[in-house]
């Protein structure tokens, strides 16, 4: 519905966001009206991505409204990663996302605390999965 509004032929819409792929083969979520900022990348990004695809991850680089979108056995998990020598502020963007959103999401700053992540997201996903 959002794509069509947007006048997108192609991509892929998650509850109500857009997902566009971009010739570098970054993906960006795209909600009309926020999380329009300048992004660059933090210097600790690669080493998380990459330790987050050993243990078995697929990870999108986003963008807005997080900087990654990880894919672990069928969950959805969102990641924020700060550098630990940076300002390490959340815009107030984030704050609001960070309250309002149900999903699995995190601040990271290191390749531990990313795959701590997912498996404290992992865990809870299972246990709330036998609840119901």
């Amino acid at each position: 519905m959002v794509m069509a509004q947007l006048g997108l032929e192609s991509g892929l819409e998650l509850f109500g966001i857009v997902c566009v792929t971009y010739k570098n083969g970054k993906i960006d979520l795209e909600m009309p009206g926020r999380f329009a900022k300048a992004h660059a990348t933090d210097d600790n990004q690669p080493g998380i991505i990459e330790a987050l695809e050993e243990i078995g991850c697929v990870v999108y680089e986003i963008e807005k409204p997080v900087d990654l979108l990880i894919e672990f056995k069928r969950l959805w998990i969102l990641i924020e990663v700060k550098n630990p020598k940076g300002k390490n502020k959340l815009t107030k963007e984030q704050v609001k996302f960070f309250k309002k959103t149900r999903a699995a999401s995190f601040v990271v700053r290191n390749p531990i605390e990313a795959k701590a992540a997912v498996r404290q997201a992992f865990r809870e996903n299972k246990t709330q999965s036998s609840l119901l």
